[in-house]
């Protein structure tokens, strides 16, 4: 769709579109959300009630009326934004997706539906079992439990999300009939049994646009020793942080780090708070357990740990100077709080890379 039809997207045309930019080269995509009868009523999309996907590709509309505004192409080069919002040309915006001359090119996949995840609630008042656990297992339970509530031979099973270290001791103390967990408990003091459950694992996820708007960034690399300058707040993050002493000659954020670089050529060199740091989480993890394994497995991230600048001068923040690796939590170690005389930064005074990290309760959150 061309930059002319971007002021449109939310105006005439469906509560669950979305409109996609077509690139010079022909190519595009979009990102888009499936929305159950539990999201959108409306649309009521279910294991009963069948929807799809439709594309519908916008190529003008045919009009006898008005012939010349009904087969306009747009007013910007192929491939641009609409970057000033100017005036929208209608033929090629999604206001008119419904025209015979645009609907009669869709395309169309259709989508099955599992059981909504409420059907348990509904259709079985026996109390449920709860387990505990590992938050990487929240759809795949929300699939599984009708499975067993809708069978009489089965229990009625329910998943709830807790630190896998502290499900753990709720297995002890009798809380908990079973708890989801990546890694074995170190002590216990009643007999635990393991059985294999799923597969999962940690990513790091990223949102990053090309210079020159060149589309989304689609390929990351990191090592592990990136994601240690991270995690230990060793990016001062902004003129702010060079404040704290040690941190003074080390790149400002990840993106104009020369080892990032390196890896990440093409991507832009402006640095910005965000990229100072990895959103991580505020709680105990085996997600936790299993990134610093892979930071504890490799020699150069370990070396940078224990205070040895990487071949560009880069050092590690003092603060998390040696800090243990493997373990299930993150701590805020680094307590500079800047100088200043704004009221702003009086009002919020704390910490301050403390409060560029901002680590959050789940990987829900997160993501």
């Amino acid at each position: 769709m061309p930059p002319e039809g971007g002021l449109l997207v939310n105006g005439g045309t469906l509560p669950a579109e979305v409109a996609g930019f077509t690139r010079a080269d022909g190519k595009g995509e979009a990102s888009f959300e499936v929305r159950t009868a539990v999201e959108n009523e409306s649309l009521g999309c279910s294991e009963d009630v069948p929807c799809s996907i439709v594309v519908i590709p916008i190529m003008g509309i045919s009009c006898a009326d008005a012939d010349a505004a009904c087969n306009k192409l747009g007013r910007y080069p192929a491939g641009s934004t609409n970057k000033m919002n100017g005036e929208v040309d209608y033929a090629v915006s999604p206001y008119f997706w419904w025209s015979e001359s645009n609907w009669r090119n869709r395309f169309s996949v259709p989508l099955d539906f599992a059981p909504a995840a409420d059907v348990c609630d509904v259709q079985d008042s026996r109390a449920p079992v709860a387990m505990y656990g590992s938050e990487l297992l929240n759809q795949a339970s929300l699939q599984w439990a009708p499975a067993y509530c809708l069978r009489a031979d089965r229990f009625k099973f329910q998943h709830n999300r807790y630190a896998e270290p502290i499900s753990l001791r709720l297995l002890e103390t009798g809380e908990a009939v079973a708890s989801f967990v990546s890694e074995p408990a170190t002590t216990s003091a009643v007999p635990l049994g393991y059985a294999p459950v799923a597969v999962s694992g940690f990513a790091v996820a990223y949102v990053s646009d090309l210079p020159d708007n060149a589309g989304e960034l689609t390929t990351m690399r990191l090592t592990p020793r990136l994601i240690a300058k991270l995690l230990t707040q060793s990016y001062p993050a902004s003129s702010v942080g060079t404040g704290r002493a040690g941190l003074e000659h080390n790149p400002w954020s990840l993106n104009v780090d020369p080892e990032f670089l390196e890896l990440n050529p093409e991507v832009n060199g402006i640095s910005v708070e965000s990229l100072g740091t990895v959103l991580s989480l505020s709680t105990f993890s085996d997600v936790l357990t299993a990134v610093t394994q892979y930071i504890a497995a490799d020699p150069e991230a370990m070396a940078f740990l224990a205070g040895e600048p990487d071949r560009w001068g880069m050092v590690i923040n003092p603060s998390y100077l040696n800090v243990e690796v493997p373990r299930s939590d993150w701590p805020l170690l680094d307590g500079f709080i800047p100088k200043s005389d704004a009221s702003c930064a009086k009002a919020t005074e704390g910490p301050y890379l403390q409060r560029v990290a901002s680590p959050v309760s789940s990987l829900r959150k997160i993501a």
